[in-house]
């Protein structure tokens, strides 16, 4: 980024500057600078992309681990996460083993990262 914002402000100063010499060097900093940016996009659509691949595997994990559908309104989402966290939380039995306590922990952990996911995702 560093790269690009020098090349932008001698690209931005050659401009000022009438110099044939110097337009011809500018000019060529300027297709560098296209060739930077043309590779910086093509990462970023490369990124985007797996992104939102796991924002589909994320969405469909979290729908299964709130026990909702797709298409659930954000006061389904809230409900259901009321209930599992309710059954789920290891503090509610006391009378727990420790494998039943971890378990319980586990999916605890589960439904509120998928609550969270369903957070972000929108903006409640």
């Amino acid at each position: 980024m560093k790269q690009i914002l020098k090349r932008i402000s001698k690209i931005a100063k050659s401009y000022l500057i009438k110099d044939k010499q110097d337009e011809y060097y500018y000019d060529l900093e300027d297709y560098e600078l296209k060739k930077i940016i043309e590779e910086l996009n093509s990462k970023n659509q490369y990124k985007n992309f797996n992104r939102q691949k796991t924002d589909n595997t994320d969405f469909d994990k979290a729908c299964l681990d709130l026990g909702i559908n797709k298409n659930a309104s954000i006061e389904e989402i809230k409900s259901a996460f009321r209930k599992k966290i309710k059954y789920y939380h290891p503090d509610t039995l006391n009378n727990l083993t420790d494998e039943e306590r971890k378990f319980r922990l586990e999916k605890a952990k589960e439904i509120i990262n998928a609550y969270e996911f369903f957070k972000r995702k929108y903006n409640f």
